[in-house]
């Protein structure tokens, strides 16, 4: 237990007394005034707290002294992002895009005309019906290889996708002859692949169901 010294303010007294005393029961032995225990004020203030400082870790961000690379963008947002431009803020037609137009134009008019036009003979006809999965099989074929060559990522969408490379060739690719060739092959033989595509896609539904039923057997 410690004890602290008190002056008196009236008489100048100085009394010792216990540091735990009640400041309410104070009183000057010899004058009876009552006595003030004062606090330090240094002490009694609030200290400031310890502040950390965390040095940067390797796996942190880096200084800001250090040159960041830039994200790589993909090949394709990349084709994307310049055909945007390229539309916006140049004229849209060109010569290449006239000249597949036109050859289109040309080209799927003839073929559209002999398949609905009824000017073929009817065993021509019924050869045009038969080849036409082979034509359009063919066309995507060489669709989904050129994709691979345009980029692996295009060509893995168009193996896995299916008609995902008719998507590309209209919309990513730009090869415009090409596109205008498939485009009139797909108004020549389009319906009767269709229709093949259709027949087979219901056979086979068919048979896996009948599979499903019998329990795998």
């Amino acid at each position: 237990m410690a004890d602290i010294d008190l002056t008196c303010e009236s008489c100048s007294t100085v009394v010792t007394v216990s540091e735990f005393a009640d400041p309410s029961l104070l009183k000057c032995p010899k004058c009876g005034a009552k006595l003030e225990k004062k606090t330090d004020t240094v002490s009694a203030a609030p200290k400031p707290r310890p502040t950390v400082a965390f040095r940067p870790t390797l796996t942190g961000q880096p200084a800001a002294d250090e040159k960041m690379e830039p994200a790589r963008e993909w090949r394709f947002h990349t084709h994307m992002r310049k055909k945007q431009e390229k539309d916006t803020g140049g004229p849209r037609l060109h010569v290449h895009t006239a000249l597949s137009w036109l050859l289109f134009i040309v080209l799927g008019a003839a073929l559209g005309y002999c398949r609905y036009g009824r000017i073929l003979p009817p065993h021509y006809l019924a050869n045009l019906k038969m080849y036409a999965p082979a034509v359009m099989g063919v066309a995507y074929l060489w669709i989904t290889l050129s994709s691979f060559k345009y980029s692996v990522y295009q060509g893995i969408l168009s193996v896995l996708i299916p008609f995902y490379p008719f998507f590309y060739l209209f919309t990513v690719s730009d090869n415009f002859y090409f596109r205008a060739i498939v485009g009139a092959l797909l108004v020549g033989f389009g319906y009767d692949a269709a229709l093949f595509v259709n027949k087979w896609a219901g056979i086979i539904y068919y048979e896996i169901s009948q599979w499903i039923q019998r329990g795998g057997v």
